[in-house]
C-alpha cells in the first residue's frame, strides 16, 4: 500500500503498527523494518504530532519495501524454540584499537585518525563487525553469543537496530545483513568492564609480533612427536617454549642477542619468528644447512634394518608386486599378532615411519646408487608422511618403485653418518681414512651417531648450566660450552665408524617372479652370451665347496653378480673372481680353487645351476624345503599312476645316465618353466604344458649360446613319457618340481644299491 501515491505519516505508522505485530512471526522483520523507521523520522518528528503531514516515497525507500513483497520472506516462519549457542566472542573497543577473543584465539587491531572522532558506542559495534570478520571461518553455520560491556550495543544487536541513533542503526544494518549471508545467527549479552580483562587489554595496548607465541597445548604435541628441542629462537622471558631462549633485546637469562647472528649447526632448535623474519629465517637455515634432525633419525637405522630383515625373510619370493601393493602396512602387521610380535611390529614401523618422516623433504632431490644405475625417489612419495594405510612395498627393499623408500632412507640414513664424520675431521683436523670402519652386514648401535635429543643432549646441556643469583639483577645463567662440546664429541662422535657401503650388501626384496630363474638368465643373456661349464669342472667345484654355509653364501654373492651383470654389458671372457673382487669388491667369493681359476663371466648361469642343483639335492637328501624360489603353482604333486610310469621307466637306466636326466630336468625347470605367465610375447601358461614336450623342445633348444649335443638316448627316455593312455593323466609342467624330487629319490636308492 505504501508503494502507490501519497503517503502521510499516519499511513507509514499504521504499516509500521501492522509490521510491529508480525515481529515475533518473520525472521529479521524487526531488521526490515529499520529502514522505513528511519525514512519517516527523517521527514517527521513525532512532537510535531502533524499525523497529516506527507511523507515522499523515495526510490530509496521502494528499494527495502520489496523486501516485504516477496512472499518467500514473510512466509517462512520464525522457530518458537531458544536457539542453542554454538560460540562465545567478547569484544572491546577504547578510542586508540579493539580487541577481541574466541576460546584462546585473540585478534586486535587500531583505529584510523577518521574512527577516532567516532562515538564510542559506534567503534564499538565496529568492534563487535571486526571480530566477527575476522573469525568468519569459524562461525559460519552458528548461533554466536557477542559478549560486550557497552549495554547500547547489546541493545542495538538484539533489537537489530534502533531509532536514537541513526549511524549506530546503519552499522547495525549492514552487520546483521553480513550474518545472514554467512548464515549466522547473533546475540548479545552484557559483561561487566572489570570482567572483560582480555578484550579491554587487547583494544588499549598493541601486541608486538615479538610477543607472539603458538598454543603451549600444540606445541607440547609437536614436541611429543619430534623431541623436545634444546633452544627457542625468537622469544622473551615471557613466551619461551624451551628453558633456553634467544632474545631482540638484552636480558641477563638470553643464551643470545639476535638469533640470526649466531650459527646454528648442530642445533636441535625450535623457531617461530615473526612473519616478517621467515625470509631471512629460511636464508639462515640454507646457509648453515642444519643437520641435526638427519642427524637424529640414524638412531633408527637399527630398528630399518631390523624390520626390513623381518619382512624380507618373510616375504622374500613368497610375494608378488602386485599382491605386496594391496596389503597395507597395518594388515601385515596384525599378520604378527599371532605370533606374539605385535608391540615389536608395531614399534620397527614405527621407528621407520619416524626416520622417514624426518628426512623425506631431504630425499626428494636426492640421488643414490643402485645396481642399475643412479636413482632418486619418486617425488609423489617424498611429498608425503608414510602410514599405516600405504602398501607393505614401500618397507620392503627393491632397486625401483615402492622399494626405493625403504633402501633410499637406509643408504641416505648411512650416508649421513660418514658425510658427517667426515666433515668432522675437517674440523678437528683430523684423517678420515684413519677412523675405524665397519662392513654394513656388521654395524651395531655402538657404530653409528646414536642419540635421542631429551635422554641424551638436554641432561649433558642443563649439567653444564650454572645459575648464579646477585642482589639487584636477579638470576644469571651460564653455560660451559668447552666442556659440553667436548662430552657431545666423547660420547656420540669418538670411536664412530665409517661404513662401508658397497650397493651389493644392502639386503634386497626377491619378488616371487623376480628370482634368479628363468627371466633374469634371460636377461643375463642378452647382455653376456653364456656357455656351459664341462661336467669335470662342474663336479670339482661341487667337491671343493662341501661346507653347506659355503655353498649358500657362494650361491648368494652369485646372484648379486648375476643382478648386476644382467644390468650391464660386460667382457664374457673377463674372470668371473676378477669382476666380483675387482668391481663389486666383494671378499673371498668362491671357497672353491677350480671355481676361482676356471669360471668367467660366460660361465655364471651354469655355475648357478650347478651350486643351485647341488644346493637342492642336499635339501631333499636331509628333506627341507627344496625348491624355495619357485612358485607354488609348480610344486602339483605326481598321483600314483605317474609314480608307477616314472619307477618302471627309471628301471633299466643307468646311474649316470639318470644324473644327467636330473640335471637336464633341473635346468628346464629353472630356465624356461619358472617364466611367469605374461613374461614372453605369446603369453604361454607353461604350468599346462606336457612337461615330455617341454624337455623335448629344451634338449632341442638349450639355453646357452653354445650348442649343446646331449646323447641320442636322451631322446628315446624322454619320448617314452606317455602324453596319454588309459587311467594315465599326461604329467604336465605344474608337476615338474615333484617330478625332480621323486626322480631323485629313485637315483639315491640306486646309488646306495650300487655301494652295496
Amino acid at each position: 500500500m505504501l508503494m502507490k501515491g501519497q503517503k502521510t505519516a499516519r499511513d507509514l505508522l499504521q504499516w509500521l503498527g501492522i509490521v510491529s505485530s508480525c515481529i515475533d512471526l518473520i525472521p529479521n522483520a524487526r531488521l526490515y523494518m529499520r529502514p522505513v523507521q528511519l525514512h519517516l523520522l527523517s521527514f517527521w518528528k513525532p512532537s510535531s504530532l502533524d499525523l497529516e503531514k506527507v511523507i515522499p516515497i523515495t526510490q530509496h525507500l521502494k528499494l527495502h519495501l520489496q523486501w516485504w513483497l516477496n512472499t518467500a520472506n514473510i512466509s517462512r516462519g520464525k522457530s518458537l524454540q531458544l536457539e542453542e549457542i554454538g560460540l562465545t566472542i567478547t569484544t572491546d573497543a577504547s578510542l586508540t584499537g579493539y580487541g577481541g577473543h574466541l576460546n584462546n584465539q585473540i585478534v586486535q587491531g587500531s583505529w584510523d585518525s577518521c574512527h577516532q572522532k567516532w562515538h564510542i558506542n559506534c567503534l564499538e559495534m565496529e568492534a563487535v563487525f571486526l571480530t566477527l570478520k575476522h573469525f568468519r571461518r569459524q562461525i559460519q553455520n552458528k548461533t554466536v553469543l557477542i559478549r560486550c560491556d557497552n549495554t547500547t550495543v547489546v541493545q542495538y544487536i538484539n533489537k537489530q537496530g534502533g531509532t536514537k541513533s541513526p549511524r549506530l542503526c546503519y552499522q547495525t544494518w549492514d552487520l546483521w545483513n553480513w550474518a545472514i549471508s554467512q548464515n549466522i545467527k547473533l546475540k548479545a549479552a552484557h559483561i561487566a568492564g572489570k570482567l572483560n580483562v582480555l578484550a579491554d587489554h587487547l583494544s588499549r595496548v598493541k601486541i608486538r609480533q615479538t610477543e607472539w607465541m603458538l598454543n603451549k597445548e600444540i606445541v607440547q604435541t609437536i614436541f611429543q612427536m619430534w623431541g623436545h628441542p634444546l633452544i627457542d629462537m625468537f622469544a622473551s622471558v615471557h613466551n619461551r617454549q624451551t628453558q633456553i631462549f634467544c632474545t631482540w633485546y638484552p636480558h641477563n637469562q638470553a643464551y643470545a642477542l639476535d638469533a640470526l647472528t649466531i650459527p646454528w649447526e648442530g642445533m636441535f632448535l625450535y623457531a617461530y619468528p615473526p612473519m616478517c623474519l621467515i625470509p631471512k629465517v629460511l636464508q639462515h637455515i640454507r646457509q648453515y644447512n642444519c643437520q641435526e634432525k638427519q642427524l637424529r633419525a640414524i638412531r633408527l637405522v637399527p630398528s630399518i634394518v631390523k624390520l626390513q630383515k623381518l619382512l624380507i625373510q618373510r616375504f622374500q619370493r613368497k610375494l608378488d608386486r602386485g599382491e605386496a601393493l594391496t596389503l597395507t602396512i597395518e594388515d601385515m602387521i596384525k599378520e604378527y599378532e599371532n605370533e606374539g610380535r605385535l608391540d615389536e611390529m608395531r614399534s620397527l614401523v614405527n621407528d621407520f615411519i619416524l626416520a622417514w618422516q624426518c628426512v623425506r623433504d631431504k630425499l626428494l632431490a636426492y640421488t643414490f646408487p643402485t645396481l642399475e644405475g643412479l636413482t632418486k625417489i619418486p617425488k609423489e612419495f617424498c611429498q608425503k608422511p608414510i602410514t599405516d594405510a600405504h602398501p607393505v612395498s614401500v618397507l620392503l627393499p627393491t632397486f625401483r618403485d615402492n622399494g626405493l623408500c625403504a633402501y633410499g632412507l637406509l643408504y641416505y640414513l648411512l650416508k649421513k653418518q660418514n658425510n658427517f664424520l667426515q666433515e668432522y675431521c675437517k674440523v678437528k683436523k683430523l684423517k678420515y681414512t684413519d677412523l675405524p670402519k665397519v662392513q654394513l652386514r656388521d654395524v651395531t648401535p655402538a657404530h653409528l651417531i646414536s642419540y635421542h635429543p631429551d635422554r641424551d643432549i638436554l641432561p649433558m646441556v642443563m649439567a653444564n648450566c650454572h645459575y648464579t643469583f646477585q642482589v639487584g639483577k636477579g638470576t644469571k645463567i651460564d653455560y660451559n660450552f668447552g666442556d659440553l662440546e667436548r662430552q657431545l664429541m666423547d660420547r656420540f662422535l669418538f670411536s664412530k665408524s665409517v661404513i662401508e657401503m658397497p650397493v651389493y650388501e644392502f639386503e634386497m626384496m626377491t619378488y616371487r617372479s623376480e628370482t634368479t630363474n628363468a627371466v633374469v638368465f634371460r636377461d643375463l643373456r642378452q647382455k653376456i652370451k653364456q656357455e656351459p661349464l664341462t661336467p669335470v669342472v662342474a663336479n670339482q667345484i661341487c667337491e671343493e665347496t662341501r661346507a653347506y654355509p659355503d655353498l649358500c653364501e657362494t650361491l648368494d654373492k652369485l646372484e648379486i653378480t648375476i643382478s648386476f651383470l644382467k644390468s650391464v654389458k660386460g667382457d664374457p671372457n673377463m674372470s668371473l673372481e676378477k669382476f666380483m673382487t675387482q668391481t663389486l669388491k666383494m671378499e673371498n667369493p668362491f671357497p672353491s680353487q677350480k671355481a676361482r681359476s676356471s669360471c668367467q663371466c660366460k660361465h655364471a648361469q651354469s655355475l648357478w645351476i650347478t651350486l643351485a642343483m647341488e644346493k637342492t639335492r642336499r635339501q631333499a637328501s636331509h628333506k627341507e624345503d627344496a625348491f624355495e624360489g619357485v612358485v607354488t603353482e609348480l610344486r602339483e604333486e605326481l598321483n600314483a599312476a605317474q609314480r608307477d610310469m616314472i619307477t618302471s621307466l627309471c628301471e633299466d637306466i643307468s646311474l649316470d645316465r639318470l644324473d644327467l636326466l636330473l640335471e637336464i630336468l633341473f635346468e628346464c625347470i629353472m630356465l624356461t618353466i619358472t617364466v611367469p605367465k605374461g613374461t614372453d610375447d605369446d603369453d604361454l601358461d607353461m604350468a599346462k604344458l606336457p612337461l615330455r614336450d617341454t624337455l623335448l623342445g629344451y634338449i632341442s633348444a638349450p639355453q646357452y649360446d653354445l650348442d649343446l649335443n646331449y646323447p641320442g638316448w636322451t631322446n628315446d627316455v624322454i619320448e617314452r613319457i606317455p602324453n596319454e593312455g588309459a587311467g594315465f593323466t599326461a604329467i604336465l609342467n605344474n608337476q615338474a618340481v615333484d617330478a625332480w624330487l621323486f626322480l631323485y629319490a629313485l637315483f639315491t636308492v640306486k646309488q646306495s644299491e650300487r655301494r652295496y
